[in-house]
């Protein structure tokens, strides 16, 4: 009995190895068919979307993924994966990075279109390395003779703080800076903003850009703080005569210090018809005791017909500053004004009068007005708030308004009523943030957040409390 029940139960132990092998070998079937279709699927990915996945990804990612086939290598080798690269020196290793740095200009240099070099705030032991490291790449870069560079900007150089006590390593860092830009054929955006040069190493620099090739090629030129703190670059002639040399300027941003009648005069001799946006920085760390007369700036509408001026102030300033700068017949496009209390200031702290200074502005340009923006964090002598309403009303083409301030929350309905009325409807974005509520006059404020949204019809509108 035993043996033959063994003998029976024989038979079905093998069926149902059988069926095992055949269950694993269906699933071994499915997974492969499905690497397959997903295999398919990869193969029938658009080289747009790998070009997309590539630009999500850091440079060692971007290298395990070229190394799955060869279809991803190619890609890998886009040009357009490699057009924009931001170096950074910093520290002891700054010349470690400098090969690296090297490698990328060597392998895909002529691919890059837009540079941005960052040198770090260097101390005692620092200096060198970096100077080193920057001065070692700027060469090599010069030496790729397909590069078409064309943008460029340094950040953080500010060499009034971070290097005035290394002129060595100094010298050689501005060594090498004029002498990349000398070389530069392509450049359509120059940025040194923010270098704080001296008037000999800034000129250099200038002058290196103003007799390279790139003279008739460069668009943007931002130059804001090129120089060291207070210098009149307006009564340097060594300062017109390279502005003179850029042909094809578009937008030109720069200090109220480096801007004079004769300034005006070579934009309007040499950027005639291709000047867009003149930027004017006023800073209250400056001084701003020369104004421009209205007839300079009516010659330079005549010659310049296509540029718009856009006046940028950092500080608390005086009232008188303001009138200095709001000359008549300024082609005015954009007013912005950041008055805050800890930004530095040799003024009287009594002399800026913000209600003073809408109606001046409501009263010169308040039918050429486009663009406002007012970010004012402490009290004026006179409360600006019927102002601000009469800024918003007189002014007939104002299309974007942005105001950061302490206003009454009447002020703000009146605010929403006037554009409620106002015929025809110009405005297009308006931005109010207002400072220091009560928890009753927050939640008050949300409801003519609800309300003026639905009511103004314009395409963005922004009311809330600056938290």
């Amino acid at each position: 009995m035993a043996s033959s029940s063994s003998s029976e139960n024989q038979p079905k132990a093998v069926k149902s190895s059988s069926s095992t092998n055949t269950v694993l070998t269906r699933s071994k079937s499915k997974s492969l068919s499905a690497c397959r279709s997903a295999t398919s699927w990869w193969d029938k990915l658009p080289d747009e979307a790998l070009i997309l996945v590539y630009g999500y990804l850091e440079d060692h990612d971007r290298a395990s993924m070229s190394s799955v086939c060869k279809h991803w290598n190619s890609i890998f080798k886009t040009p357009t994966l490699w057009r924009e690269r931001h170096f950074i020196f910093v520290g002891m290793r700054a010349l470690d990075h400098t090969k690296k740095a090297c490698e990328f200009i060597t392998n895909v240099g002529t691919h890059l279109r837009r540079l941005v070099l960052e040198c770090g705030h260097p101390v005692l032991h620092t200096a060198r390395p970096i100077a080193e490291a920057v001065s070692t790449f700027l060469g090599h870069t010069i030496k790729i003779p397909q590069m078409r560079i064309s943008h460029f900007k340094v950040v953080y150089l500010d060499c009034y703080h971070s290097w005035r006590f290394f002129d060595l390593s100094r010298g050689k860092l501005i060594d090498a800076l004029s002498k990349f830009l000398r070389k530069q054929r392509n450049l359509r955006k120059l940025d040194l903003s923010g270098a704080h040069l001296t008037s000999a190493e800034g000129m250099r620099c200038l002058s290196s850009a103003a007799q390279s090739p790139a003279r008739k090629t460069i668009h943007y030129l931002h130059i804001k703080d090129l120089f060291e703190l207070r210098y009149p670059a307006f009564q340097d002639n060594r300062f017109r005569d390279n502005l003179a040399r850029f042909t094809s300027l578009r937008q030109l941003y720069l200090n109220y210090l480096y801007v004079d009648e004769l300034v005006l005069q070579v934009l309007r001799t040499n950027s005639r018809t291709s000047l867009q946006y003149f930027q004017i920085v006023v800073d209250s760390c400056e001084p701003c005791n020369h104004s421009i007369s209205a007839y300079a700036w009516r010659d330079f509408c005549d010659g310049c017909p296509y540029a718009k001026v856009v006046f940028h102030f950092l500080g608390k300033l005086s009232i008188e500053d303001y009138r200095r700068v709001f000359a008549r017949c300024v082609p005015i496009y954009e007013i912005d004004i950041l008055s805050w209390d800890r930004y530095p200031s040799d003024r009287d702290p009594n002399s800026e009068d913000m209600s003073a200074v809408l109606a001046h502005i409501i009263s010169t340009y308040s039918a050429q007005l486009v663009s406002f923006r007012l970010a004012f964090d402490h009290l004026s002598n006179e409360p600006i708030d019927s102002a601000l309403v009469m800024l918003l009303d007189r002014c007939t083409k104002l299309k974007d308004v942005c105001i950061n301030t302490a206003i009454r929350i009447d002020t703000v309905e009146k605010i929403c009523a006037t554009l409620k009325k106002k015929r025809p409807r110009v405005l297009e974005h308006l931005e109010l943030k207002v400072r220091d509520l009560t928890p009753d006059e927050v939640a008050k404020l949300r409801g003519i957040a609800v309300l003026s949204s639905e009511e103004l019809g314009l395409r963005s509108v922004e009311v809330q409390p600056d938290d």
